[in-house]
């Protein structure tokens, strides 16, 4: 299923990049959760460079941003590649039940996870 405005997704990666720290403190004061469920408000192409979501759950301040020498501020964008469309941990969580009950004496694998040896 296409992820589109509206769409539930969810944090798979909140990591912030060493070099990023001081920008992300004080450009994007308000960041992701790991795990966490999001809405997505709008779809941000920003002309391929980097595809991004703005969030419902997750408003920041507008931020300058330059490009050609244009002035412009903008709500910065949380890359598309942090996020997982919800229903697809829906769908893992849902099998799992279901070999629980059909096989309620087994040890259910976690699917979303290699097995540990």
């Amino acid at each position: 299923m296409a992820i589109t405005e509206g769409s539930r997704v969810k944090c798979i990666n909140a990591e912030i990049k060493p070099e990023m720290i001081a920008f992300v403190i004080e450009c994007v004061p308000n960041w992701l959760r790991k795990g966490q469920a999001y809405t997505i408000r709008q779809i941000c192409t920003n002309d391929g460079i980097v595809d991004g979501y703005l969030l419902e759950e997750i408003v920041n301040p507008p931020t300058l941003c330059v490009v050609g020498g244009e002035e412009f501020y903008i709500e910065p964008r949380f890359a598309t590649w942090r996020f997982a469309e919800e229903e697809e941990e829906v769908a893992v969580n849902f099998a799992e039940d279901v070999i629980a009950e059909l096989f309620p004496e087994k040890e259910v694998i976690e699917l979303t996870k290699p097995k540990q040896r």
